[in-house]
């Protein structure tokens, strides 16, 4: 495998708002870059423009990193860790996404940065756990107006969904599994949307030629011993929108998905289990979880 490595570049970026996923995605052109956040309970999209530029180092870059540091990636989760693990109240979760946590971002502050920096995130310095599903560019809009409903169920703010998503429901047979959903758990994080290139590998979540791939991250701060209303969200999501939208759930993150339903998603898996049994026949490269993913009818669940 040969991987192709670049000098140090700089990468420009700011934040503004919208209402209008057709504004966010129409800014792709100018900023292939960007990535940006469906925000909960506010139902705005946050916009990190990105692209590369020319010019050096913004003067305010190391004050630009030390907010994004104090404010994003502490402040932000220090705030939802009170609020869901102190305090536990939806009704305050709820509030903090549409007028609290939205008034700490500054708009529209253009900085430029070495791209070392710009392109990372710090998701290691809080225990947390996610899923994370792909879509073709085609699904984009419908995947996350679903994902939209889907959480003002499972937050109890609605107890079905559209009259078209309600439907597509009934058509993949889960109208019991959305009802089960009802008012079982609150989302408390901005959904990270990334857009991914397609590659041509076997089984990554951007394999196969065609359209883009777009990343949604739903990202949950419970406590491990509360964690059972983001598993049942998490199954629903991976397996309604797997169906409906055709998403790939992250191999890294939860992955609740049965080896047929897999299979189904990635037109290669089969040759990809090929590979698996003949150069390592005896699963020495195997856990419980990679072995039932390879077998043929075995079941999948969580990474252990």
């Amino acid at each position: 495998m040969k991987i192709r490595c670049r000098a140090q570049y700089h990468v420009q970026e700011h934040f503004t708002e919208s209402r209008r996923l057709s504004d966010v995605l129409d800014a792709e052109a100018s900023f292939p870059l960007q990535q940006f956040y469906l925000v909960p309970w506010r139902w705005s999209y946050f916009i990190q423009h990105r692209r590369e530029h020319d010019q050096p180092r913004s003067r305010l870059a190391r004050l630009y990193r030390l907010y994004w540091l104090g404010v994003m990636d502490y402040g932000l989760i220090l705030q939802i860790l009170f609020l869901e693990r102190v305090v536990r109240s939806r009704r305050l979760i709820r509030l903090a996404f549409r007028r609290i946590i939205p008034a700490f971002l500054i708009h529209n502050w253009r900085v430029t940065d070495r791209s070392s920096s710009m392109l990372v995130m710090r998701h290691d310095a809080f225990r947390h756990i996610e899923i994370e599903v792909f879509v073709r560019r085609d699904k984009l809009v419908d995947a996350l107006g679903f994902a939209q409903e889907a959480i003002k169920v499972a937050g109890g703010r609605e107890s079905t969904l559209s009259a078209d998503n309600q439907q597509r429901i009934e058509e993949v047979g889960m109208q019991e599994a959305l009802a089960g959903l009802h008012d079982q758990y609150c989302h408390h994080f901005p959904i990270c949307v990334r857009r991914v290139l397609p590659d041509d590998t076997l089984i990554s979540m951007a394999s196969g030629a065609g359209e883009d791939w777009y990343a949604l991250s739903f990202i949950s701060y419970a406590s491990p011993a509360r964690r059972a209303g983001f598993s049942l969200f998490a199954s629903f999501m991976a397996r309604s929108m797997s169906r409906l939208f055709h998403a790939r759930p992250h191999w890294g993150k939860v992955c609740p998905l049965e080896a047929n339903e897999l299979t189904s998603l990635y037109p290669k898996f089969d040759a990809f289990r090929t590979v698996c049994n003949t150069l390592d026949p005896q699963g020495v490269f195997q856990n419980s979880w990679t072995a039932a993913l390879l077998e043929a009818d075995g079941p999948a669940g969580d990474i252990p």
